[in-house]
Parts: C-alpha cells; structure tokens; sequence
C-alpha cells in the first residue's frame, strides 16, 4: 500500500546520526549467501531448507500429495468445495501422522537390534522396548483414523448427508464385520470389506492399544533365536498377544501368547493393507492417479516458508519513503498510518539467513505495479522519520538509497536486506495479512 503526497521541493536529506545503522544495501541482483539453504526466492517470501531433528521425515511420502489430489478428483465434485478441502487436508494430515510414527517405529525397532550387539549377555531389560511400542501404537491409531475419514468421504461422494455420515450405519467396523445396510452396499465398501483380515488386525490391536490397555515383555532377542526364553512374552517384548484374544473388551491377563506374533508383523500387516486399499480406491474406483514426482532432488526438497514485510510505503515526485520504526511506540505515534484500519503494525527481527550477515530484510514484490512518478529514482529506507510540510522535509535517524534500477534488474520480488549493527528488529506498517483455511 502506498501513500501518494504532493511535494514542492525534493525532499531535504538530513545528516545521519552518528549511530546510523545502516551503510549499504545489499543489492538484490547479488547472490544471498548460504544459499545452500535458501532453496527457492517466491514474491514476498523465501522457501528454506533447514535440517530437522532426529526421526523427522526429511520430506512427506508421495501418497500424500497423491491424497491432495482428490480435491479435483471429478467423483468427489457433488462435494461442497470447502467441506471437500477440509476433510481433505485432515485426511492427507492422517496419513502423513501413521507414516511419521511408522517411520520413527522403524528407527526405534533398528536401534533395539544395535543395542544387542557386543552385549556379554541377553538383555533382560531394555527401557527402549516401551517406546518401540508407544511408536507402533501411535501408527495404529492414526491409520485407523485415516480408514474413518475416507469412510465419511465414501458416504458423502454417495449423497449422504454429513450429519449421517458421521455414525451408523456408517460406522467402518459396522460396515468390515457385520451385515451392511442397502445404502451402504457400494463398490467402494465392498472393496474395504474384502480386506477383513487386515481390518481385523489393525482394529484389534488399535482397540486394544487405545480402549483396554496393554502388557508386553522387557527384553528383546533376535527374530530367529531359538532359546525358550526369547519364546517368552514375559521377557521377549518384540512379542505381541494373540489377536483372537483381544477381542470382547478383554483385559492384559487375559490375553494368550501362542501365536508368536511380532511387533514387525502387526506394523507390516497395516502397511501393506492400507497402502492396497488406498492404491484400489483412488486409483482404480476413483481413476484419480498419482501426480507425477517433482524435479527436485529429494535432498533439496525445502521444509519452512519465511512471508517478508511488504512495508507501507510513501510516494513523492522525487522519491518512495520506506518508514522502519526502532521501536512499536514510535510507529504508533505514526499517523499517517496509524489511523488506516487496512493497515498493521509488525516488527522485523534482524536476521542473518539472508545476506551472511545481521540486517533487516523486506520485500519490495508489488512495487512495479504502482504508477510511479517519472522523477522517481531511489526508495529511500527512513529510520524514525519526522516529516514537516507533506513530507517535503523529511528529518530521520538513518536512511539508505535504493536505486531503483537496481529493483527492475532484480525483477523485484528478491528481498532488500538492509545491514545494521545496533538494532534487535525494528516495526514497520504493512497490508493486514488475513488468511482463510482455502487460501
């Protein structure tokens, strides 16, 4: 947003103070340093990649941009649009939380097997163990979610309102273990109910995980140790209970432990069911295929989006004034500003991630859409400005020059940075940025 004001004159530049925090602009045309990490310049943005604590995923598997997908998926169109992309964002949210605690299950699980090496002995104990199953609790339950949502999603596509889509008998177990109602005997439920096996196991243990409590052992052999301890659910907690006996609402001691079953099996059983049911309803009942993979190297794929001030500005015949404040009063005490309700106050925290070194950094995207006068040959970056006689004289604590040639070349939407050496942010007006969920 700009504000355009007549002047008389060119306006008079001041003399600096001495603690002037600002000698240069670096130009946007130059290359920003540590662009290892700036993995892409958007108008008013810049897109990041940082590395990521241990166990995050570095970038999201491709079924979720895949679920994305079906927002424009023509069998979903009878959907209201907002409700369609909200249901699905939550549902490619789901499947992103049961790949992240699958992923993170698999890491623990590895790192059992480590921890038995150069061991003297067998372990007895491992306090590792319970994560491992917090792990592959957390994937169960998160992929049980996913099949609810894609059953509301199911109902809906079939013209039943949301309010009955949300309970009988249209609830998932109902529609897997017992008889179906005749509105509910589509091809899209057929195909879930064909999957009883794998339902049965990941609602078992889900159920039990989540509703009944659980029990497991404290130590951990090799998969094929023959010992009768390692057969032991006591001491080998690699070990899950029978999944015949967790039904009926049973408890931990009475549950039986004959099957040998393992955590590895019930975390590979959800998986590959739920990625064959999610390959036969979007791809073969919904002819909704995969979007193809993106150009960029897995290993730059970017992971955080940092939005720029686009600061207020004030327009003369000789100059464009950008006013920074160096603290939130003196930008309230700003009137020019202060009184347009379309505008907000923010602060600018000083940064080296852009430049190599600590500066203010804004964007200028949107300045070559303004009609701006012939005369005009510099923004000017005003530090606390006080201004008398329609900003004709112009008095401030620190300005710096942009050349407007330097902008055009720069194609505009790269980010000014400013260098300063005694500042921790400083405040600037900007355009309210109000978003909505679609946005």
């Amino acid at each position: 947003m700009n504000k355009r004001k007549k002047a008389r004159k060119e306006p008079r530049a001041s003399t600096a103070h001495p603690s002037a925090h600002a000698a240069e602009v670096k130009s946007p045309a130059q290359p920003l340093a540590h662009s290892s990490q700036i993995r892409m310049i958007i108008p008013g943005g810049l897109v990041y990649q940082l590395p990521l604590p241990s166990g995050v995923p570095p970038y999201d598997r491709p079924r979720r941009a895949h679920l994305h997908v079906l927002k424009e998926a023509s069998v979903l169109a009878s959907i209201p649009r907002s409700e369609l992309s909200a249901i699905i964002a939550s549902l490619a949210a789901t499947y992103a939380r049961a790949a992240y605690h699958e992923s993170r299950f698999f890491e623990l699980r590895r790192e059992l097997d480590k921890r038995r090496e150069n061991m003297p002995g067998e372990i007895l104990w491992d306090n590792l163990i319970e994560y491992v199953h917090f792990e592959l609790q957390a994937f169960a339950g998160a992929s049980r979610m996913l099949l609810d949502e894609l059953v509301y999603l199911i109902a809906r596509r079939h013209g039943i309102p949301s309010n009955r889509a949300k309970k009988k008998p249209w609830e998932t177990s109902d529609l897997v273990q017992r008889s179906r109602a005749a509105e509910c005997d589509v091809q899209e439920v057929r195909l879930l109910a064909s999957k009883a096996s794998w339902f049965g196991t990941l609602n078992a243990y889900r159920n039990s995980f989540f509703h009944h409590g659980w029990r497991h052992g404290s130590g951990h052999f090799p998969l094929d140790d023959v010992r009768p301890t390692a057969a032991s659910p006591v001491s080998n907690g690699l070990l899950v209970p029978d999944k015949a006996s967790l039904g009926g609402r049973s408890k931990p001691f009475e549950w039986t432990w004959t099957q040998k079953v393992t955590v590895d099996d019930v975390a590979r059983e959800i998986r590959v069911g739920t990625e064959e049911f999610l390959t036969g309803l979007l791809e073969s009942l919904w002819s909704t295929p995969p979007p193809p993979p993106g150009s960029a190297p897995l290993s730059e794929y970017p992971n955080l989006l940092v939005v720029l001030a686009k600061p207020a500005f004030i327009e003369t015949p000789r100059a464009i004034y950008l006013p920074f404040f160096s603290s939130r009063d003196r930008g309230l005490a700003f009137q020019l500003f202060a009184k347009d309700p379309r505008l907000e106050l923010v602060d600018v925290p000083v940064s080296s991630a852009v430049i190599g070194q600590r500066a203010l950094t804004v964007s200028l995207s949107g300045l070559e859409k303004n009609e701006i006068y012939p005369g005009v040959e510099f923004v000017e970056a005003v530090l606390d400005p006080e201004a008398s006689g329609g900003w004709v004289n112009v008095q401030a604590a620190a300005r710096i020059r942009i050349p407007l040639r330097e902008l055009w070349a720069a194609k505009v939407h790269c980010p000014v940075s400013i260098p300063v050496s005694d500042l921790e942010r400083a405040w600037v007006w900007r355009s309210s940025l109000m978003r909505d969920w679609d946005a």
